[in-house]
């Protein structure tokens, strides 16, 4: 479904209204592929598998500061639409890698952190008085992702401003993913303390 959007804006020559509905709707449903991967990531860990978060999260930073190199080269090179055959292959990638997940039985039932199972529902407002700090950490992150989206969506038109290239903005963004690594790699030994 994610890719069908981005095909579309390849293969069709739209009106400004369509190509920025397809573009949204392309991004929307890129974004889609996080909470699948946390779901995953939670599947493995119930049952059993050894999960290392900062390895697997600083090697996909990793990956994304060369494809942000690379595009910003390819894009100033051979315009916009590398973009979106790129996409397309890494979606492809990605449901070929999926197709390669093993399924796995339970291998034991999931526990909280205070060891006991908890088997009743609450209401959401029954969640946010039972788990204060959690919810104000959640707000906190809220604010922060707020300001690091406006960063993010404005970039471009930041660089360009500043004189800036599409190769210049795939740099940047390089630069910047290799820099958060640090605090990434060291997150499996900080962070059971939080």
């Amino acid at each position: 479904l994610g890719a069908a959007p981005l095909a579309l804006l390849y293969g069709l020559d739209a009106g400004k209204q369509a190509t920025a509905a397809l573009f949204l709707l392309g991004a929307l449903l890129i974004d889609l592929i996080q909470p699948l991967m946390n779901a995953l990531s939670v599947y493995y860990a119930e049952r059993g598998a050894a999960l290392n978060f900062s390895i697997g999260r600083s090697a996909g930073s990793l990956g994304f500061a060369a494809a942000s190199a690379m595009l910003g080269w390819l894009i100033a090179r051979e315009g916009s639409d590398a973009m979106l055959l790129c996409c397309l292959a890494a979606y492809a990638l990605f449901f070929l890698l999926a197709l390669g997940f093993p399924v796995l039985g339970r291998t034991s039932s999931p526990e909280e952190p205070g060891g006991g199972c908890r088997e009743t529902a609450c209401s959401l407002p029954q969640f946010f008085r039972r788990y204060r700090r959690f919810c104000l950490s959640l707000t906190g992150i809220l604010f922060l992702a707020c300001f690091h989206l406006m960063t993010e969506h404005y970039l471009y038109q930041m660089m360009l401003r500043a004189g800036g290239t599409e190769r210049d903005m795939g740099l940047n963004l390089s630069m910047s993913t290799l820099l958060e690594m640090a605090a990434i790699l060291a997150f499996s030994r900080f962070g059971p303390r939080m």
